[in-house]
């Protein structure tokens, strides 16, 4: 590839065609930022960050909308012709690479709490400190590794590693080093982990076969144990489905990119741009499929949570119990306006929303 050549300038696809993706890229990150939106604002209006589980689909929905604002932003220099923005193009294919690692490690956390609760049969509340860490801070530990080398930059149609690069002699050549890092920091460890988590998940749903067979149908609070199970894995078990399917697409067009001819299969870039960032879009289908929140996405249900969470809300150490002396005996007067606390029951899962 020479300097001259019109439709690429090394690793830059600057051709009208690409201009298109590079809009497209943006706009399917903008409606996957508003979707995670959506969810994160229905877990907080509806009150669904009080179960530990919600509370990790609360945590992907965050990766989520950081991977979408870095995404939307990795083409704005592109969109407005200004070519002077090098340093700014670095930072944000740092931070894409950032936050699509909090998304992957998000859900490997999700099958990974899901398969504890199934071997060891406990709570695991007491990890979210290290589940936090593991997905917010645990990323940044190596994705600074590209800037030792200058590999963060113009990648294709976006920021991201580079893969092209100007030789001594002014040509534009492929660097094996880039290949390397982007296999070994991305693409390497992302199926790796894919893999593990469907074999996990293999694993769960065998274990909870076999506890079904085990388990006595006179038993109440087994069965109402291995439900709640079921419930929780029914609807998390199809975050790593889908995120496999989303992330197959950009696979297949950076193979291409990566051991082609050094000119890009316009379909691949085409359908990278619109599902790749779309991730948050997919998980907040995944999310509204849920039977509970299918309930509650109508006028009345969602008017009355806007109510009791701005107006209505009571003080938290208000009495719910009263007792009176009626004559020799004492009776206990119960507010029937205060609904019970869940994750209460008999059970040491509670009553935990799916």
């Amino acid at each position: 590839l020479k300097m001259a050549d019109k439709d690429i300038f090394c690793g830059h696809y600057n051709g009208t065609k690409y201009m298109v993706v590079g809009i497209l890229h943006s706009c399917s990150a903008a409606v996957s930022f508003f979707s995670s939106l959506l969810v994160i604002g229905m877990i907080i209006l509806f009150r669904k960050h009080r179960f530990f589980s919600q509370r990790l689909i609360l945590y992907l929905s965050v990766a989520a909308l950081l991977y979408s604002l870095a995404t939307a932003s990795a083409k704005s220099d592109y969109i407005t012709t200004n070519y002077k923005t090098e340093k700014y193009c670095e930072w944000i294919a740092f931070v894409s690479q950032y936050t699509q690692w909090c998304l992957l490690l998000a859900v490997c956390i999700i099958t990974f709490d899901i398969l504890l609760k199934i071997s060891f049969n406990r709570l695991t509340q007491f990890l979210e400190v290290p589940y936090i860490i593991v997905i917010f801070i645990f990323p940044a530990v190596f994705n600074w590794i590209p800037f030792y080398w200058h590999l963060y930059g113009i990648s294709g149609d976006w920021c991201w590693i580079k893969t092209f690069y100007f030789d001594d002699s002014g040509n534009c050549v492929k660097s094996t080093k880039s290949v390397i890092i982007q296999f070994s920091l991305w693409y390497g460890p992302l199926f790796i982990l894919l893999c593990a988590i469907l074999i996990s998940y293999i694993f769960i749903i065998l274990l909870l076969r076999r506890q079904r067979r085990q388990m006595s149908i006179y038993n109440p609070d087994q069965i109402h144990l291995l439900r709640t199970m079921r419930n929780e894995i029914y609807t998390i078990i199809w975050y790593p489905i889908v995120y496999l399917i989303i992330n197959l697409f950009p696979l297949a067009n950076r193979i291409t990119y990566v051991i082609g001819d050094d000119h890009p299969v316009f379909v691949l870039w085409l359908l990278h741009a619109l599902i790749s960032p779309l991730q948050g879009g997919f998980m907040a289908l995944v999310y509204a499929i849920d039977p509970e929140t299918r309930q509650k996405l109508n006028r009345h249900s969602i008017y009355g949570a806007f109510v009791q969470f701005f107006h209505c809300e009571k003080d938290e150490h208000e009495v719910e119990e009263y007792s009176a002396v009626i004559g020799q005996a004492k009776a206990s007067i119960t507010d029937p306006t205060r609904r019970p606390l869940l994750g209460k029951s008999g059970s040491k899962y509670g009553a935990q929303p799916s």
